[in-house]
């Protein structure tokens, strides 16, 4: 794995998701996924779900592990920043339960993106349809996204407009409305009456 570079204007992060599955109460659901923690990873970007740790007879739960990339490009180092300020920075994992029609997954889930964008996290909350798993923006991966953000991000200075000197009121014949529009008499005239 090449080291990461936090002025290039497109990185592809290498990181591990580390998933729990535990039984659920619900009778419509198997099991309930979780998500642990989002580490640096390997690099081998091996998007399967991988079981670490078997449930034992006193603890249904198992852990899986998970390898995919973080997306950072400086044309959402505003998104980022929002981010970073927050009160709750985070990052954001996706999981996509298998569709009807959808061929079935090993384990009816996958991973269908780690984010760190709020802006694109809307987006899937709106469409309601994928498990959106938060996980406190911590650690190396934090520490890379703020030297992201300091290559990147380019604050808007706020200009206030100026008016333009020639007022178009002004040369306005009272009662006539736009001078642009042809009238032929008071737009403000009462309507006539039907007979």
């Amino acid at each position: 794995m090449s080291e990461l570079k936090a002025n290039l204007k497109h990185v592809l992060m290498p990181v591990r998701v580390i998933l729990k599955r535990s039984e659920s109460d619900n009778q419509w659901i198997k099991y309930n996924w979780s998500v642990i923690d989002v580490l640096p990873g390997s690099g081998n970007n091996n998007s399967m779900i991988t079981r670490i740790l078997d449930g034992d007879i006193n603890n249904d739960e198992e852990l899986f592990k998970v390898e995919t990339e973080i997306d950072l490009h400086r044309a959402e180092a505003e998104a980022y920043v929002e981010n970073l300020v927050s009160t709750d920075p985070s990052i954001y994992v996706i999981l996509r339960p298998d569709a009807p029609d959808d061929t079935p997954s090993e384990y009816g889930i996958i991973l269908d993106s780690v984010c760190l964008s709020p802006y694109i996290i809307q987006d899937y909350e709106d469409i309601g349809e994928d498990q959106i798993e938060k996980v406190a923006l911590k650690g190396p991966i934090a520490k890379f996204l703020e030297d992201f953000v300091k290559n990147h991000f380019k604050p808007v200075e706020f200009k206030k407009r100026q008016r333009d000197k020639k007022h178009i009121t002004d040369k306005v014949e009272e009662g006539k409305g736009d001078p642009r529009v042809r009238q032929i008499a008071d737009v403000f005239r009462a309507p006539k009456k039907k007979n």
